[in-house]
């Protein structure tokens, strides 16, 4: 079960969908919500290109009134709604805000931050959030997209499987939504049949693993892909009326999925419902 939340917030406009969110998530679970907002100290090694450390101290003084107000705003916030929160800011001296936020991560059930859209000039911004806090936190990361809809608890849950490390942990991970899902979907796209992949019977081993959790499945294989692995599951998240999406991230490396594309890559940007992620 869930009972402690994370929510990261990111410093973007697309904070509003996942507070929204997150709320909704705790009130379903019966969960405590901790807020974390980030602040980077401004580092010293400026000085080299003019500015001198009086300037330094003025900035710093100034972003962190600017971090305490929105501390301040995101209380108000809560303090409207049915749940257990506290908020307070991730303050930064040595490593980047990101790498903090991570660190706090491993102490929660789950994380929650905001989805960066396609054509978005904070994509990149949030591509680094989140895929520090899913690498290097070791929890379970749920982005909310900033369009669509997020459903607690969702009434239809669709598993991206894969025969992964990744997958497996994201799998476990969510056992809680599965739990309470109506309907959970498995899809395979293109599997590959053999005894180091997806055995003889592609999704049977995951179906029955699942079932003597309690949680009945319905495995769909689309023998041919239709097109890459992302835009795969989401046809799939469309037909089949999902609320959520469980998948394995970054079953390639960051980079190659940054230059050439990738499921996960494809999720963050494009997917219309909530998707949890595990590394």
């Amino acid at each position: 079960m869930y009972r402690d939340v994370m929510l990261a917030i990111t410093e973007t406009d697309h904070d509003a969908r996942a507070i929204k969110a997150a709320v909704e998530f705790c009130r379903v679970n019966d969960a405590r919500l901790s807020v974390s907002v980030p602040f980077d100290m401004m580092q010293a090694q400026m000085q080299a290109f003019g500015t001198t450390p009086i300037v330094l101290e003025e900035s710093y003084v100034e972003l962190r009134k600017d971090a305490v107000a929105h501390v301040a705003r995101l209380r108000t916030q809560l303090q409207k709604e049915d749940v257990r929160f506290d908020v307070h800011i991730a303050e930064a001296q040595v490593h980047a805000s990101r790498q903090l936020l991570a660190l706090e991560a491993r102490y929660h059930d789950i994380v929650i931050v905001a989805a960066p859209g396609p054509h978005d000039s904070t994509s990149a911004a949030l591509h680094t959030i989140f895929s520090t806090l899913v690498v290097d936190s070791g929890r379970p990361v749920m982005a909310i997209p900033n369009e669509g809809r997020a459903t607690f608890p969702p009434q239809c849950v669709l598993i991206g499987w894969q025969p992964t490390p990744e997958a497996t942990r994201a799998v476990h991970d969510a056992l809680p939504l599965l739990k309470q899902a109506k309907r959970v979907e498995i899809a395979l796209a293109a599997p590959q049949v053999g005894e180091t992949r997806h055995g003889q019977e592609p999704g049977a081993d995951i179906a029955a693993h699942l079932a003597r959790h309690g949680v009945g499945v319905n495995v769909r294989v689309d023998r041919l892909s239709r097109g890459p692995s992302g835009n795969d599951l989401l046809l799939v998240a469309e037909e089949c009326g999902a609320d959520l999406i469980i998948v394995g991230a970054y079953g390639h490396s960051r980079a190659r999925e940054w230059a050439f594309g990738g499921v996960t890559r494809d999720l963050l940007e494009r997917a219309r419902v909530p998707v949890l992620y595990s590394h």
